[in-house]
């Protein structure tokens, strides 16, 4: 079984995400944990960080919004 690994980096964060051919909803699942840590880390970084906004600005003012990974930074 051949594996395509490939690297996504975004300020300092490195994601590894291996793609087999059997597993393809895996990897799009990966991918796009992968991107949601990486808005978030840019939320946090580029908005709150410099803005000091509050929480509900950022995510609409609805508690389903706000993700545990936004509560780490917050």
């Amino acid at each position: 079984m051949t594996q395509n690994i490939q690297m996504y980096t975004y300020k300092g964060l490195n994601y590894q995400i291996m793609k087999e051919s059997k597993k393809e909803l895996e990897f799009m699942k990966a991918v796009s944990e992968m991107i949601e840590k990486m808005i978030i880390k840019f939320l946090h970084d580029e908005i709150y960080s410099n803005y000091e906004i509050s929480c509900e600005i950022l995510t609409n003012n609805s508690v389903n919004l706000v993700e545990e990974v936004m509560r780490y930074f917050i």
